[in-house]
């Protein structure tokens, strides 16, 4: 899967993508006053399936994204209806049902962990100790599967849109022949 946009060391989105200009809700959030670079780096850390912050459990992935950004946990923008229409039509640019599977399976991980830490160990205890680590060992094999998936399609995918260096593009070829 192709990154929809880069961010720069200075945190700047529109420096090396103009990308974001074919997506109204997202042109809107970034020319909207006190928006800007800003919210869309905040969309981009928060939904992002590459982002550093997408293995956090959703609400802490709220907070430490907003405190990165607006440095503090709360920001008037984001539940405002020009964020949303730009989150949702963020999502839908890039979803991936095979990386959204893989996702799911993560936050399942992560509940299951939690579980299972919080749980003392006692008699009573191991047999439903037992019972989540058994789930969780099924979870992460069934993860792994579709992480090969991901990641078989991403090498074919590249080579399928010509960015494979060996291989020319129809327009390139096109020319190469006139």
């Amino acid at each position: 899967m192709k990154l929809l946009f880069d961010i720069d060391k200075e945190g700047n989105v529109m420096d090396q993508d103009n990308t974001i200009a074919l997506v109204p809700e997202l042109l809107a959030v970034y020319k909207e006053k006190n928006y800007g670079s800003d919210a869309i780096r905040w969309i981009i850390m928060m939904y992002d399936y590459k982002s550093p912050y997408r293995q956090l459990p959703y609400e802490d992935r709220i907070k430490t994204v907003t405190q990165n950004i607006y440095g503090k946990l709360k920001h008037y923008i984001i539940d405002k209806p020009l964020m949303k229409d730009a989150i949702d039509a963020y999502k839908k640019l890039q979803y991936d049902p095979l990386i959204d599977q893989y996702n799911l399976y993560t936050e399942k991980i992560t509940e299951y962990t939690e579980a299972l830490r919080a749980m003392d160990s006692n008699e009573k205890n191991l047999e439903k100790q037992g019972k989540i680590m058994k789930t969780m060992a099924d979870f992460t094999l069934a993860r792994e599967k579709v992480r090969e998936l991901i990641l078989k399609n991403e090498n074919s995918s590249a080579k399928m849109h010509g960015t494979d260096s060996s291989q020319l593009s129809f327009l390139e070829e096109r020319q190469r022949l006139e």
